[in-house]
């Protein structure tokens, strides 16, 4: 049985920007936690768990700095990879204990006023709050959020943005999980489009870029996945809710989490297989948002 690797843990539900294609905007955003919101019992079983990378994340994280820095610092001293995950609109106050920083940028100004309703003066903050956090020698790593509003685009960004490859990047096509279906893509043909402008980006910087994309073929996912269990959807605990997530799916504590790990992943796997079964092997699909439609 295959171990959690990573666990994404939610700081809080409150975050200082309105994403349009965001559903936790909708759910309310009511929780900022005290100094003493994380449970020694938890964070001793976290801490002691075969974890190895810990995602602090939101909501957006830096509104919780006291928090931010402790859960780094306890993590960080027991040997696991720090990565926090950002708007990128409030600068990190600490940067001692943290890997590697994920910033979400769609774009352009532009296209981050259209997905992320951020004013310009806001979106210079982020860019220069990005070359901070290089400058001081973080790995800093760009989630490109595509919808309906930068799906042109988003390769032009990658090529001509100020950063280069000196970032890494995460291209993530946006869940049907999303609340406001304007933003939702997902047509085959607009799939095919996004492959074959990620494939002409690792062209354009001759191969020498790290980037990712949460879309697959169905021939690539049944040959990765048909054999060897689970497919890595991750973990994640929130604060707010005290429960633990994998998928849809909740639970009271980690130990729980564990024992539900592979037989969950395994049916989920199956399950997208079987539904693979009338698309063409060449067709590319978002195995993350057909997993999160399944019961």
């Amino acid at each position: 049985m295959k171990n959690i690797n990573t666990l994404h843990i939610e700081l809080t539900d409150k975050c200082n920007l309105s994403c349009n294609y965001c559903y936790q905007k909708y759910l309310g955003q009511s929780y900022v936690p005290n100094t003493n919101f994380f449970k020694d019992s938890e964070l001793n079983i976290i801490k002691n768990s075969s974890i190895n990378s810990i995602n602090l994340t939101g909501g957006e994280p830096t509104l919780c700095d006291t928090e931010l820095f402790k859960l780094a610092k306890v993590f960080s001293e027991r040997g696991k990879n720090i990565v926090v995950t950002t708007n990128g609109l409030k600068r990190i106050a600490s940067l001692e204990y943290i890997n590697t920083i994920v910033v979400s940028l769609d774009g352009f100004f532009t296209e981050m006023n259209s997905n992320r309703n951020v004013s310009l003066q806001q979106y210079k903050l982020i860019i220069d709050n990005i070359l901070y956090y290089l400058k001081n020698g973080i790995n800093v790593q760009l989630n490109i959020v595509i919808t309906r509003y930068n799906l042109h685009k988003f390769s032009h960004f990658i090529k001509t943005n100020q950063f280069g490859n000196s970032v890494s990047y995460s291209v993530i096509v946006v869940s049907d999980k999303t609340v406001d279906k304007n933003f939702v893509v997902s047509d085959i043909g607009d799939y095919r489009f996004i492959a074959n402008e990620i494939f002409d980006i690792y062209k354009f910087f001759n191969y020498h870029i790290k980037l990712q994309c949460n879309l697959m073929t169905k021939s690539s996912f049944i040959d990765t996945f048909s054999k060897e269990f689970p497919i890595t959807f991750f973990a994640t605990y929130s604060v707010p809710t005290n429960k633990y997530r994998y998928v849809t799916n909740e639970f009271n504590g980690l130990d729980a989490l564990y024992k539900s790990y592979y037989t969950t992943s395994q049916m989920i796997t199956e399950e997208i297989i079987r539904r693979l079964y009338n698309l063409n092997s060449d067709d590319w699909f978002n195995p993350y948002s057909w997993a999160e439609l399944i019961e």
